[in-house]
């Protein structure tokens, strides 16, 4: 009789929580939350950490002589259909340089990723 009494209360009440509930929910919630969060932060650092070494094996193999080379390749390819279809930038365009390119003091002064300085063209 006791039980039904109690379940006849409670179903009257307004269901409210009790303070030591109350409390239980509050630190459950936040146990939860610090877990979620403690998660993303592992994760994020785990992903840091991924990144970091790919760059720096990107950042070995970019420092590769064959790496610099095909710079170089890629670039002299490129200045050569620049040179092949220059017409096509801009109409009326013309290379006046007869084939041979001539370094500037306001030109390239550096051999791309060695430091070694370019003999200057004295014309």
């Amino acid at each position: 009789m006791k039980k039904a009494r109690v379940a006849k209360e409670a179903a009257g009440s307004d269901m409210s929580p009790t303070p030591e509930a109350s409390e239980r929910q509050r630190k459950a919630a936040f146990k939860a939350w610090e877990t979620i969060r403690r998660k993303q932060a592992q994760k994020q650092a785990e992903a840091g950490a991924v990144i970091e070494k790919a760059s720096k094996a990107a950042s070995e193999i970019l420092e590769t002589k064959e790496a610099r080379e095909a710079q170089v390749s890629l670039e002299r390819d490129l200045q050569a259909a620049l040179r092949d279809n220059i017409e096509q930038l801009e109409s009326g365009l013309v290379i006046i340089d007869g084939g041979k390119e001539k370094i500037s003091a306001s030109g390239r002064n550096r051999h791309p990723g060695d430091g070694r300085q370019q003999k200057e063209c004295r014309d």
